[in-house]
């Protein structure tokens, strides 16, 4: 039987597929976490965890809540009243609703994709203990903002207690949504 002549339409076809599947392949490699720490920190933050994240991932997570567990038991019992755990990424949150609940912990919450729905703080919640970068968003909503280290904690800051709240949750909440 004979083929059908081909037609332009079907080199573009097959050259929109070809790009396609190109343009996949390379946003799943630039997605995936087998960086190097150098090349992890040479691209940004958005893939500095480590190249072992997939690996000792929860080993990760809990030292992170024993840190904000830490910290937050630095606070003197006035200042925690009032305060509320907030993460910048959903999976922080979860490790502090995880592993820290049996710690004393309060719930975290996150504007993070999805924990996002799980609610924002209470309306009297005067002060935030951030886990993250310090963020703009905060920034503009607190009067001050100090890092909370725990004990023993060298590098750089993963806890900061914003107080002072300027804006009303309702506002605040919207502005952390993320992704």
């Amino acid at each position: 039987m004979a083929r059908a002549p081909r037609t332009p339409a079907h080199g573009v076809l097959r050259a929109i597929a070809v790009l396609a599947l190109l343009g996949s392949a390379a946003s799943w490699i630039a997605a995936s976490p087998v960086w190097t720490p150098a090349m992890a920190e040479w691209i940004g933050t958005p893939l500095r965890a480590p190249a072992t994240m997939l690996v000792d991932g929860d080993t990760l997570l809990q030292k992170l809540s024993g840190t904000v567990v830490a910290a937050y038991r630095t606070l003197p019992p006035a200042e925690r009243d009032g305060t509320v755990i907030v993460a910048e990424s959903y999976p922080f949150a979860a490790a502090v609703d995880f592993f820290g609940r049996d710690e004393g912990l309060p719930r975290a919450y996150s504007g993070h994709r999805a924990y996002y729905y799980f609610g924002r703080p209470p309306a009297d919640a005067r002060a935030v203990l951030w886990i993250g970068d310090p963020s703009p968003v905060l920034d503009g909503a607190f009067e001050h903002r100090r890092a909370v280290s725990a004990p023993g904690e060298t590098g750089d800051p993963v806890v900061h207690l914003y107080t002072g709240r300027t804006v009303a949750w309702p506002e605040l909440w919207e502005r952390l949504r993320s992704q």
